[in-house]
């Protein structure tokens, strides 16, 4: 639709990489805590039976952090490839019907 109404494919673009940079943040932001709320509750469970310490998997959550940025990315690149092979007009032609 705002391709329709003058959007440039550069602007498209950037708009694209921002929201779906937006979308990979948003996700780490409400899965992060979860994830490490549910390690420590492991831990408490598992821990009762071993004197093992504590401690945050830092290269788990790297690893985890670049997977969600390239998935997003990923999946991205291929609605991007997507949308620039349809025509604008038709598309918002057959989004009415």
């Amino acid at each position: 639709m705002l391709k329709s109404v003058g959007m440039t494919g550069k602007g498209f673009d950037k708009m694209m990489n921002y929201e779906c940079m937006l979308y990979g943040i948003k996700g780490l932001l409400y899965g992060m805590p979860v994830a490490l709320l549910v390690t420590y509750f492991i831990y408490k469970a598992v821990g009762s039976g071993w004197n093992v310490p504590f401690f945050v998997p830092v290269t788990s959550i790297v690893v985890i952090v670049i997977s969600v940025f390239v998935v997003v990315f990923a999946s991205m690149i291929y609605s991007m490839k997507k949308i620039k092979k349809d025509n604008p007009i038709e598309a918002l032609r057959n989004d009415n019907v």
